[in-house]
C-alpha cells in the first residue's frame, strides 16, 4: 500500500439548494504511518527542492502534524522545534520521535519569536530551515496542480470553500481554481486574521481580487466545536470551522455547485 494516497475521493453532500462536492484530502495519510492531511504531497514536493542528505529544522506548533510528516518523509534527520506547552501532547511528540524526528522544546512565545529561534538553531548548525507554513513555490504549485486535476474530473463548479491558517495552502488552491473558472468565487475561512491571509495571497499575486473572499471564523482556534456536526472526518481546528461557515451561509453563495476542500481529518493527539 502506498504511504501517500494521491487519489483521494470526492464525496457529494446537499446543503439546501447547494450540491457540495467534498474533496477528502484528509484521506491522503492513513493516520498510522502518516497523518490524515492533504498537505503531504505538497510537502514531499517541497522536500525535493532541498538537499536530501542535509538535516532539516522545522517549527511545529499546536494542532499541526508537520513535524511528524517531515520526520517520516525526509531522508536526513529532522529537528522539530516546538514550544513547551501542555497543548502539544506527549502522544503526538512520541509520533514524531517514532517517525525519526529529533525534538527541541523551547519556551513558549509568539509565533514570530518561535520561528526566529528555530531559524537561529538551523543557522548555527548549518541545517536547512523549512519555510514557515511551507511558503515556497513547489508546495504552492502542488496545491495548484492538485485542484486543477480535481476540477478536470468534475462538472462545472461555481465556488470553492476552504479553511486557512497562514494563507499559503489556499494561495495554491485559489490560483488553480480561478484559472480553471475565472468567474468562480473562492471563500476561505481563516483562524488567523484576514490581513495575514490577504498578505500571503498578495505576495503570491492572487490578491486583490473580487473573486477571493476571506472571512474570519468567530470560533477561537482551539475551540473544537463539539456542537457542530460534520458528515465526514474533519479537522476541528481548521476545516470544521469552514464547514460551519458554509452551513450557516450556503443560501448566500454564488451558484449551485460548491467544492469544499477538506484538508485534514480529526486531530486526536
Amino acid at each position: 500500500m502506498q504511504m501517500i494516497r494521491d487519489d483521494t475521493p470526492v464525496e457529494k453532500y446537499k446543503l439546501g439548494r447547494l450540491d457540495v462536492h467534498v474533496k477528502r484530502d484528509d484521506l491522503m495519510g492513513d493516520n498510522e504511518r502518516l497523518p490524515p492531511w492533504g498537505k503531504l504531497l505538497g510537502i514531499k514536493k517541497l522536500l525535493r527542492d532541498l538537499s536530501p542528505d542535509k538535516p532539516v529544522v522545522h517549527l511545529n506548533v499546536f494542532g499541526s502534524w508537520s513535524g511528524w510528516a517531515l520526520a517520516k518523509l525526509h531522508k536526513a534527520p529532522v529537528h522539530v522545534v516546538h514550544p513547551k506547552t501542555k497543548k502539544i501532547s506527549n502522544t503526538y511528540l512520541e509520533r514524531v520521535v517514532a517517525a525519526g524526528g529529533n525534538l527541541h522544546p523551547i519556551r513558549h512565545n509568539v509565533m514570530k519569536v518561535l520561528y526566529s529561534q528555530a531559524r537561529i538553531f538551523a543557522e548555527q548548525n548549518d541545517y536547512q530551515m523549512m519555510p514557515y507554513a511551507f511558503d515556497a513555490k513547489p508546495y504552492i504549485d502542488s496545491m495548484d496542480s492538485r485542484i486543477t486535476d480535481t476540477l478536470n474530473d468534475l462538472e462545472h463548479i461555481d465556488a470553492l470553500v476552504v479553511s486557512s491558517g497562514s494563507g499559503v495552502t489556499v494561495s495554491g488552491l485559489a490560483k488553480g481554481f480561478l484559472r480553471k473558472n475565472p468567474k468562480g468565487v473562492v471563500y476561505t475561512i481563516c483562524v488567523s486574521s484576514e490581513k495575514a491571509v490577504n498578505g500571503v495571497m498578495s505576495r503570491r499575486g492572487i490578491m486583490p481580487s473580487p473573486s477571493l473572499r476571506v472571512f474570519k471564523s468567530p470560533f477561537a482556534f482551539d475551540n473544537v466545536m463539539p456542537e457542530v456536526a460534520v458528515p465526514f472526518a474533519c479537522n476541528q481546528f481548521w476545516d470544521k470551522k469552514a464547514w460551519h461557515w458554509l452551513a450557516e451561509n450556503h443560501t448566500s453563495l454564488t451558484g449551485k455547485r460548491v467544492l469544499f476542500w477538506n484538508l485534514g481529518g480529526e486531530y486526536t493527539y
